[in-house]
């Protein structure tokens, strides 16, 4: 929402679609650090993520702007297990290899899914 704001105040009065092609991406998509939350980071760890939306823009007087934004926040995730990754649980002490999960989704006692979801929020704001 922080980029899709910053970018709106560039364009002019009037209404605009807006998108991105990629938030937070690296080749292999956003990474959630184990540090920064474990539920999220044994959940999803990396993830694909974009938004799209129409920004109005009228004239507040005064040299300001009002802008009126809604966006669409997306994601997408699947939830698999890769061969040669892993993590470690248990503060460290467990290695869990990629590759264990995954000979239990080939047996049917774990499964592979993909996680999609969106949010959409509309903000206004004068500047």
């Amino acid at each position: 929402m922080v980029r899709a704001k910053k970018h709106a105040e560039t364009l002019g009065i009037g209404t605009h679609k807006i998108s991105s092609v990629a938030a937070n991406l690296d080749k292999d998509g956003a990474d959630i650090k184990q540090s920064e939350d474990t539920n999220w980071f044994y959940g999803m760890a990396k993830y694909k993520s974009w938004g799209r939306g129409e920004v109005t823009i009228t004239d507040a007087g005064q040299g300001k702007k009002t802008y009126t934004l809604e966006f669409e926040y997306r994601i997408d995730d699947p939830y698999n297990w890769n061969v040669g990754q892993g993590v470690r649980m248990m503060r460290g002490f467990l290695p869990v290899p990629d590759e264990a999960l995954g000979q239990m989704h080939r047996a049917g006692v774990a499964k592979e899914f993909r996680l999609v979801g969106s949010h959409t929020e509309t903000v206004t704001w004068t500047k």
